[in-house]
């Protein structure tokens, strides 16, 4: 088998290089195949560090996204994505996806890839090999030039097709089948105008007219011979990816391309048979189609291509003027990935890390290390992420987001005080909103202490939209109580899983047609709604696993089944579980001191409306004593049934309403009558109690995670945790216990 590099006319062998120069090109590509990486040691410190950019600066945002993170979905999400960073160099060695191509090009696909730079630049964006964006024609010799970016495109009659570079490579498998790979880098739109003017032969339309018809030159070569029956019909990998103005031209070549193959199917109607082999990967970097352009380009709908796989990327605040840098709104992705970076996201960051490494000694593009899987994904190989909505912290951790409720809680959470860039929110919230509305989520529960902590929480999800008057939420409140009415009956798995899918129905419907961003009690119900939406797709698919592991029948489960070997991964780590279990109890000491913080304010406040309730009432009443009473009413129904949110928020209004009542009937020497004194001395002291228990709930409680969830179902479900993990924990030896001794000593 060999594989051949056309431009440079290089032969690339898979086993030892006859000549110095031959091996210092297998060496490349040794690294180029690699499929392992190891994690940079990364201490407690580093991980927690701020990192800032433009685009905070310019919108004012002063904290990290890993505390932004935390601050919504617990702390306890970073507890795995630290264990991994750090620990012995063994330990953290995890799988790389990355160079995608030339992985497909040795599986035996043709391949043809369109890398589309962002407006300006003469070529796609490199600085992880020290290239930024434009050709150095002074520094760099036309040999060298050709090795890095390929040979310039032109025309028939040998004029230039614009600032189009192509490097081709072919790969020729044991049976002697050869096969093609085709690299067009495709510089920026309007680049004497830093894509101020959308116009020319470089233009959005201009370029994505000739990317068709650079890849319908090469599609049409093998749709012929298939049809003609002198070639196997086998997988042709189209791989488009595109920065900023150059994503939106990337996005709107895919539509042309996917137009092209419909046009070609009229004509060959044999050829339906074999398109399923014409794959579409799409990576778009914060496409942005420019003030004038987004006139026409503000969204673009890729939906309906068959066989494509769109991974977007975006940044929820970047440095620019919202109204100059409007995001698009890519509707049908398969994977959308949120951060907080500058409008250059990925593009300028470089990861050293390697360089050191004996089996690598490369800088790179710098990759991101998924949460739950714990693999990394870099460049082109972000296309093997697993589908989902991911927010990326500083350090380029994914979390998956598992509900759209959390994206205006984590909008809110980055921005703090700040406004949002209105139409890039309004935009990334219409798509996330869309991938619950138009995904499925495919995992289930990680174990059956986690579902059943979810099952409580989505009943009281439940209640508080059978509660809600609102008319609007009628069928989605309906197909709740088809579902209640059914569990009575003791019925079948088959039939909840119908009735599951009905509720998941009535919810996508709901949120579909719900205006985004929602805000107010519109968005209080929408959260409610995309809460359920999401239990009930996990409730499902554990249902459906069950079934079929009850009929004998071996579905896979792959996204699962990685989580799981990941868990075990760390499981198996010396001293892991010990060291989850700390954690876990410091948090269930939290929130169970936050429950008791609840019941003890839910006494006081019975406490005070028993006194204010024999004061005589010759005192008229005031509009500032019955909000007063009203409130402390309120405070003495809390319970386990209260969540966090609603205990901070209690607190505030308490705290609010208190000071007004203080206000109003302080005068110059107070209230006279013994009543009085006693109503004043009570808003005085709950004026002060509130303040100061807000303060320790806001402290106590701001990286834990679920917050709106009933506290007594979080404490319930961290006592489960913490059970389990005693369980697992091995007991300590007598090594441990001397280690431990001598550690108590201060030896």
């Amino acid at each position: 088998m060999k594989e051949i590099d056309l431009e440079n006319n290089i032969l690339i062998p898979d086993g030892n290089p006859a000549n110095a120069n031959a091996q210092e090109i297998s060496e490349e590509e040794r690294i180029r195949r690699k499929e392992d990486y190891v994690l940079e040691y990364r201490s407690e410190a580093n991980a927690e560090s701020f990192v800032n950019n433009e685009a905070r600066e310019h919108n004012n945002i002063q904290k990290s996204t890993r505390q932004a993170i935390k601050e919504v979905m617990g702390e306890e999400v970073y507890d795995d994505v630290d264990e991994m960073f750090s620990g012995d160099r063994k330990d953290r060695k995890v799988k790389i996806h990355h160079s995608t191509g030339n992985k497909w090009l040795r599986s035996g696909a043709d391949v043809i890839q369109l890398d589309f730079a962002g407006s300006g630049y003469e070529t796609n964006w490199k600085e992880h090999k020290e290239h930024y964006g434009e050709i150095d024609r002074d520094e760099l010799s036309p040999k060298e030039i050709q090795k890095e970016y390929g040979t310039k495109v032109k025309k028939e009659d040998g004029t230039s097709l614009g600032n189009i570079y192509l490097r081709r490579r072919e790969y020729t498998d044991s049976q002697r089948n050869t096969f093609e790979k085709k690299r067009y880098d495709i510089g920026g739109a309007c680049p004497s105008t830093r894509g101020a003017i959308n116009l020319g032969k470089n233009s959005i339309e201009s370029l994505k007219s000739t990317t068709r018809d650079l890849t319908a030159d090469f599609l049409k070569t093998h749709l012929d011979r298939w049809l003609a029956g002198t070639e196997t019909p086998h997988d042709i990998h189209i791989s488009l990816t595109g920065w900023s103005r150059g994503a939106v031209a990337a996005g709107q070549a895919a539509k042309k391309i996917n137009a092209w193959l419909e046009a070609y199917k009229q004509k060959n109607q044999d050829i339906e048979k074999y398109l399923k082999h014409i794959k579409l990967d799409m990576v778009l970097r914060d496409p942005v189609p420019g003030f004038i352009t987004n006139w026409h380009l503000s969204s673009c709908n890729l939906r309906n291509i068959p066989n494509l796989n769109t991974t977007v990327i975006c940044t929820m605040a970047q440095e620019h003027f919202d109204m100059f840098f409007p995001l698009q709104q890519v509707k049908g992705a398969k994977k959308l990935i949120l951060s907080v970076g500058e409008h250059k996201l990925d593009l300028e960051d470089v990861d050293k890390s390697q360089e050191e490494e004996a089996a690598d000694g490369k800088q790179h593009q710098a990759g991101y290390f998924d949460a739950e899987t714990g693999e990394v994904f870099r460049g082109s190989g972000l296309s093997e992420l697993p589908d989902g909505v991911y927010i990326s912290d500083d350090k380029r951790n994914l979390i998956r987001i598992t509900s759209y409720s959390q994206i205006g809680k984590l909008m809110s959470s980055v921005y703090g005080k700040t406004s949002p860039q209105s139409s890039r929110a309004t935009n990334i919230h219409k798509m996330v909103r869309d991938w619950f509305v138009e995904n499925s989520l495919e995992t289930g529960f990680a174990d059956e202490k986690t579902r059943i902590a979810e099952t409580a929480n989505n009943t009281t999800t439940q209640e508080r939209i059978l509660f809600s008057p609102n008319k609007r939420l009628e069928p989605v409140k309906r197909v709740i109580r088809e579902l209640r009415e059914l569990m009575r009956t003791n019925p079948s798995k088959e039939d909840i899983v119908k009735k599951n899918e009905a509720v998941i129905k009535a919810c996508r419907a709901y949120m579909k047609k719900t205006r985004i961003p929602a805000a107010g009690d519109s968005a209080y119900r929408v959260n409610l709604v995309s809460d359920m939406l999401s239990f009930t797709m996990r409730e499902n698919n554990h249902l459906k696993k069950e079934l079929n592991k009850e009929r004998g029948i071996d579905v896979p489960h792959p996204l699962e089944d990685q989580m799981r070997a990941f868990r075990e991964k760390l499981e198996n780590r010396e001293g892991y579980l010990q060291r989850k279990l700390d954690k876990e109890k410091s948090r269930l000491e939290k929130e169970t001191e936050i429950r008791n913080y609840i019941n003890q304010t839910a006494s006081i406040c019975r406490n005070h409306l028993a006194a204010l309730d024999r004061t005589t009432g010759i005192i008229m009443n005031s509009e500032e004593y019955d909000d007063y009473h009203k409130i402390l009413t309120y405070g003495s129904r809390l319970g386990d049934h209260t969540s966090i949110d609603q205990f901070s928020y209690l607190l505030k209004k308490m705290t609010k309403v208190a000071s007004e009542y203080v206000q109003e009937h302080k005068g110059i020497v107070g209230p006279l009558t013994s009543d009085g004194k006693t109503r004043f001395r009570s808003a005085k002291l709950i004026l002060n109690y509130a303040k100061s228990m807000g303060m320790e709930v806001e402290k106590k409680s701001m990286y834990l995670g679920e917050k709106e969830r009933p506290i007594g179902n979080q404490v319930a479900r961290r006592k489960a945790i913490v059970k389990e993990l005693k369980a697992k924990v091995p007991a300590p030896g007598p090594n441990r216990q001397a280690k431990e001794a001598t550690k108590a000593m201060g030896l």
